[in-house]
Protein backbone atom coordinates (compact mmCIF):
# COMPACT_ATOMS: atom_id res chain seq x y z
CA UNK A 1 0.00 0.00 0.00
CA UNK A 2 1.76 3.27 -1.10
CA UNK A 3 2.32 6.10 2.12
CA UNK A 4 -0.58 8.74 2.02
CA UNK A 5 0.25 12.47 1.77
CA UNK A 6 0.87 13.14 5.34
CA UNK A 7 2.20 9.90 6.53
CA UNK A 8 5.90 9.45 6.88
CA UNK A 9 5.92 5.60 6.66
CA UNK A 10 4.41 3.09 4.61
CA UNK A 11 2.52 -0.24 4.99
CA UNK A 12 2.47 -3.02 2.60
CA UNK A 13 1.78 -6.54 2.46
CA UNK A 14 4.44 -8.79 2.73
CA UNK A 15 5.27 -11.28 0.17
CA UNK A 16 5.81 -14.14 2.03
CA UNK A 17 2.90 -13.66 4.39
CA UNK A 18 -0.88 -12.42 4.85
CA UNK A 19 0.24 -9.63 7.29
CA UNK A 20 1.20 -5.91 6.15
CA UNK A 21 4.17 -4.23 6.96
CA UNK A 22 5.24 -1.24 8.83
CA UNK A 23 8.50 0.42 6.91
CA UNK A 24 10.21 4.09 7.43
CA UNK A 25 13.06 5.83 7.90
CA UNK A 26 13.87 7.86 11.05
CA UNK A 27 17.48 9.43 12.00
CA UNK A 28 19.39 7.26 8.99
CA UNK A 29 17.92 4.26 10.59
CA UNK A 30 15.40 2.22 8.58
CA UNK A 31 12.26 0.36 10.13
CA UNK A 32 11.10 -2.46 8.50
CA UNK A 33 8.34 -4.91 11.04
CA UNK A 34 5.32 -6.80 10.66
CA UNK A 35 2.17 -4.71 12.04
CA UNK A 36 0.92 -8.72 12.61
CA UNK A 37 -2.38 -8.17 11.14
CA UNK A 38 -3.91 -8.53 7.47
CA UNK A 39 -6.50 -5.67 8.32
CA UNK A 40 -6.08 -2.35 6.97
CA UNK A 41 -6.98 -0.09 9.24
CA UNK A 42 -5.72 -1.91 11.94
CA UNK A 43 -2.19 -2.23 10.34
CA UNK A 44 -2.62 1.76 9.92
CA UNK A 45 -3.22 1.80 13.93
CA UNK A 46 0.12 0.20 14.06
CA UNK A 47 2.15 1.97 12.35
CA UNK A 48 1.06 5.60 13.54
CA UNK A 49 1.75 4.19 16.82
CA UNK A 50 4.91 2.28 16.32
CA UNK A 51 6.13 5.78 14.66
CA UNK A 52 5.19 7.47 17.55
CA UNK A 53 7.57 5.64 19.86
CA UNK A 54 10.54 5.99 17.54
CA UNK A 55 10.26 9.90 16.96
CA UNK A 56 10.27 10.02 21.17
CA UNK A 57 12.87 7.53 21.46
CA UNK A 58 10.74 4.78 23.12
CA UNK A 59 10.49 1.10 22.02
CA UNK A 60 12.70 -1.34 20.63
CA UNK A 61 15.72 -0.84 19.04
CA UNK A 62 15.98 -1.76 15.19
CA UNK A 63 18.15 -4.75 14.64
CA UNK A 64 20.97 -2.85 11.51
CA UNK A 65 22.53 -5.58 9.44
CA UNK A 66 26.21 -5.24 8.52
CA UNK A 67 26.82 -7.62 6.52
CA UNK A 68 25.47 -7.52 2.36
CA UNK A 69 21.88 -7.97 2.32
CA UNK A 70 22.53 -10.72 -0.24
CA UNK A 71 24.16 -12.71 2.65
CA UNK A 72 22.68 -16.12 3.31
CA UNK A 73 22.11 -17.99 6.50
CA UNK A 74 24.57 -20.92 4.67
CA UNK A 75 27.27 -18.13 4.31
CA UNK A 76 27.25 -17.08 7.99
CA UNK A 77 26.57 -20.16 8.82
CA UNK A 78 28.94 -22.26 7.13
CA UNK A 79 31.96 -19.80 8.88
CA UNK A 80 30.29 -20.65 12.21
CA UNK A 81 30.48 -23.81 11.84
CA UNK A 82 34.14 -23.87 11.19
CA UNK A 83 34.40 -22.34 13.90
CA UNK A 84 33.25 -24.53 16.23
CA UNK A 85 34.60 -26.75 14.29
CA UNK A 86 31.31 -28.67 13.72
CA UNK A 87 31.00 -29.54 10.12
CA UNK A 88 27.81 -31.94 10.37
CA UNK A 89 24.84 -33.39 12.50
CA UNK A 90 22.09 -31.95 13.72
CA UNK A 91 23.17 -28.20 13.17
CA UNK A 92 24.13 -28.58 9.58
CA UNK A 93 20.81 -29.41 9.41
CA UNK A 94 19.15 -26.71 11.06
CA UNK A 95 20.81 -24.09 9.18
CA UNK A 96 18.87 -25.87 6.00
CA UNK A 97 15.90 -25.45 7.66
CA UNK A 98 16.49 -21.65 8.66
CA UNK A 99 18.24 -21.11 5.10
CA UNK A 100 14.63 -22.56 3.12
CA UNK A 101 12.36 -20.34 5.80
CA UNK A 102 14.51 -17.24 5.68
CA UNK A 103 17.54 -17.41 3.27
CA UNK A 104 19.42 -14.15 4.32
CA UNK A 105 20.66 -12.98 7.47
CA UNK A 106 18.31 -10.16 6.71
CA UNK A 107 15.40 -12.49 6.59
CA UNK A 108 16.16 -14.11 10.04
CA UNK A 109 16.48 -10.75 11.94
CA UNK A 110 13.13 -8.72 10.86
CA UNK A 111 11.03 -8.71 14.00
CA UNK A 112 8.51 -11.36 14.25
CA UNK A 113 9.61 -14.12 12.05
CA UNK A 114 10.56 -16.68 14.28
CA UNK A 115 7.18 -17.40 16.48
CA UNK A 116 5.47 -18.43 13.45
CA UNK A 117 8.67 -20.13 12.24
CA UNK A 118 8.39 -22.11 15.28
CA UNK A 119 4.15 -23.20 14.64
CA UNK A 120 5.24 -23.91 10.51
CA UNK A 121 7.98 -26.44 12.10
CA UNK A 122 5.66 -27.98 14.56
CA UNK A 123 3.19 -28.67 11.64
CA UNK A 124 5.94 -31.09 10.46
CA UNK A 125 7.80 -32.47 13.49
CA UNK A 126 7.38 -33.58 17.38
CA UNK A 127 7.37 -30.71 19.56
CA UNK A 128 10.66 -32.07 21.24
CA UNK A 129 12.47 -31.94 17.91
CA UNK A 130 11.64 -28.67 17.09
CA UNK A 131 12.81 -27.37 20.59
CA UNK A 132 16.67 -29.00 19.97
CA UNK A 133 16.63 -25.77 17.40
CA UNK A 134 16.02 -23.08 20.19
CA UNK A 135 19.41 -23.15 21.18
CA UNK A 136 21.68 -23.36 18.53
CA UNK A 137 19.69 -20.64 16.80
CA UNK A 138 20.44 -18.27 19.88
CA UNK A 139 24.10 -19.47 19.86
CA UNK A 140 23.89 -18.47 15.61
CA UNK A 141 22.55 -15.67 15.96
CA UNK A 142 25.12 -14.26 19.16
CA UNK A 143 27.82 -15.32 16.76
CA UNK A 144 26.65 -12.99 14.56
CA UNK A 145 26.25 -10.02 16.61
CA UNK A 146 29.73 -11.00 18.42
CA UNK A 147 31.52 -11.18 14.45
CA UNK A 148 29.43 -7.95 13.39
CA UNK A 149 27.36 -9.23 10.47
CA UNK A 150 24.34 -7.74 12.69
CA UNK A 151 24.03 -4.81 15.73
CA UNK A 152 22.62 -6.90 18.06
CA UNK A 153 20.78 -10.93 18.00
CA UNK A 154 17.25 -10.72 18.05
CA UNK A 155 15.23 -11.75 20.75
CA UNK A 156 14.67 -15.97 19.96
CA UNK A 157 11.13 -17.06 21.89
CA UNK A 158 10.58 -19.77 23.52
CA UNK A 159 8.26 -23.00 21.95
CA UNK A 160 4.31 -22.44 22.48
CA UNK A 161 3.80 -24.49 25.92
CA UNK A 162 3.74 -28.33 24.91
CA UNK A 163 1.03 -28.90 27.42
CA UNK A 164 -1.50 -28.44 24.91
CA UNK A 165 -2.17 -30.86 22.24
CA UNK A 166 -2.47 -28.32 20.00
CA UNK A 167 1.69 -27.36 20.12
CA UNK A 168 2.92 -31.18 20.63
CA UNK A 169 3.93 -31.24 17.11
CA UNK A 170 3.51 -33.56 14.16
CA UNK A 171 4.61 -37.29 14.64
CA UNK A 172 5.89 -38.84 11.01
CA UNK A 173 3.52 -41.91 10.07
CA UNK A 174 6.04 -44.57 10.18
CA UNK A 175 7.85 -42.52 13.45
CA UNK A 176 11.91 -43.75 14.13
CA UNK A 177 11.67 -45.54 10.45
CA UNK A 178 10.95 -43.05 8.07
CA UNK A 179 14.27 -43.01 7.12
CA UNK A 180 14.98 -46.66 6.78
CA UNK A 181 16.22 -48.67 3.92
CA UNK A 182 14.11 -51.68 2.71
CA UNK A 183 16.45 -54.56 0.92
CA UNK A 184 15.12 -57.31 -0.68
CA UNK A 185 16.73 -61.16 0.96
CA UNK A 186 18.52 -61.34 -1.73
CA UNK A 187 20.41 -58.07 -0.79
CA UNK A 188 20.25 -58.63 2.81
CA UNK A 189 22.27 -61.98 2.54
CA UNK A 190 24.73 -60.08 -0.50
CA UNK A 191 25.62 -57.70 2.80
CA UNK A 192 25.94 -60.02 5.64
CA UNK A 193 28.37 -61.91 3.17
CA UNK A 194 30.70 -58.91 2.28
CA UNK A 195 31.37 -58.37 5.98
CA UNK A 196 34.50 -59.77 7.61
CA UNK A 197 33.90 -62.65 9.39
CA UNK A 198 36.09 -61.61 12.54
CA UNK A 199 35.91 -57.96 14.34
CA UNK A 200 39.04 -55.69 13.32
CA UNK A 201 38.48 -53.40 16.54
CA UNK A 202 41.41 -51.63 18.15
CA UNK A 203 39.58 -51.27 21.48
CA UNK A 204 38.41 -54.87 21.61
CA UNK A 205 39.36 -57.89 21.24
CA UNK A 206 38.89 -59.86 17.91
CA UNK A 207 34.85 -61.70 17.90
CA UNK A 208 32.98 -63.27 15.52
CA UNK A 209 30.80 -60.84 13.44
CA UNK A 210 27.13 -62.07 12.44
CA UNK A 211 28.41 -63.18 9.30
CA UNK A 212 28.13 -67.07 8.95
CA UNK A 213 30.78 -69.44 8.80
Amino acid sequence: MARGKKDPWSIRIHKRGRCYEFRVSHDGVRYEESTGTPEPAEAKEYARRRYAEIICGKGRTPIRLHAKASTTILDAGALWLAEIECDDGPYFVYLRHWQREFVTLRGLCKAGVIAPYWRKRLGEVPWKTVNKELGPLRKFLCWCETKKLISAAPEVPDLPTKRRKANRGTRHPRGRNCQGVWVSRDQARALIDAMPKFSSSKRLGQFVTVRPN
